[in-house]
């Protein structure tokens, strides 16, 4: 790359000693090569519309290009270097520098390219592999708003957590009736309201709750809402026989009528199912 400065500052100064420099600018119409290298003046101004593929092979550089209108720049890794290592689409008003590839000319590079709205120069999409990008040269402050918005579990979002407490920037979830601060978790007051308690009715709001060994359940319209434990509809018949109305020893026959009688009671204080336990947690 030094070679390339030192070559381009070497040919100007050679140019302008000649004579041939800023004063008379050309017009060269684009082409898929347009050679640059044989115009006699520093100054270039390419009109058309035409894709460029190649400056020419007359490496007279440099060259300070001037675009008309919209056309595409096509980068080649050999014959025309663009910044990037893409293409480029030009717009009215754009500028640049060529100079001429490496010691022994192959082809021409841009050294800078100026966008006429004075816009960023921005690399077209799809044209950045994983390849070229340094392993953790990405960091999240470099993203667009849209995109970690994207990447992120929307504020209010719900999930199992294999740990005993919830991981940063999440809020486990209390297992009774829990009030909490609407300036505390502003972000998550935004997100979900008063959709379980309006707490004190100014400063407060109700969490979502999850009691011990309840399961979450799908809605369309009732969030917030409970079940009640319930055992489908089912019965029970027995006949039992002697004068105890204990006994389950069936007579065939004879002596006694039947009696009615109540097994103990067993069992919790709800029909749950058997499962594993996690911690569920809320995104704040």
């Amino acid at each position: 790359m030094l070679d390339d400065y030192h070559r381009t500052t070497f040919a100007f100064i050679a140019k302008l000693r000649d004579g041939q420099g800023f004063s008379n600018p050309v017009d060269l119409a684009s082409a898929a090569t347009t050679d640059i290298g044989a115009q006699t003046s520093l100054a270039v101004r390419i009109t058309g519309t035409t894709t460029i593929t190649s400056f020419g092979s007359n490496y007279a550089g440099p060259r300070f290009l001037t675009f008309a209108g919209a056309l595409t720049l096509t980068h080649n890794a050999t014959s025309l270097i663009l910044p990037g290592g893409a293409n480029i689409t030009t717009a009215a008003g754009d500028t640049c520098v060529a100079v001429p590839n490496l010691a022994t000319p192959t082809g021409w590079r841009i050294l800078a390219y100026q966008k006429a709205n004075g816009e960023a120069f921005s690399i077209p999409d799809n044209s950045v592999s994983t390849a070229k990008i340094q392993d953790a040269a990405v960091t999240l402050a470099k993203l667009n708003s849209a995109v970690i918005a994207a990447l992120n579990v929307p504020t209010g979002f719900c999930l199992p957590f294999a740990g005993t407490s919830a991981p940063s920037g999440w809020l486990a979830l209390p297992t009774t009736a829990t009030n909490v601060s609407r300036t505390t978790y502003a972000n998550l007051f935004a997100a979900i309201g008063t959709t379980w308690g309006a707490g004190d009715g100014s400063t407060t709001f109700g969490l979502p709750y999850l009691p011990e060994g309840y399961a979450p359940l799908g809605t369309a319209s009732s969030v917030a809402s409970s079940t009640t434990g319930d055992v489908k509809s089912h019965t029970h018949s027995s006949t039992a026989y002697g004068n105890d109305g204990v006994s389950a020893v069936m007579r065939a026959g004879g002596g006694a009528s039947p009696n009615t009688w109540t097994s103990d009671a067993a069992g919790g204080s709800a029909n749950l199912a058997a499962g594993m336990k996690f911690r569920w947690c809320i995104k704040l």
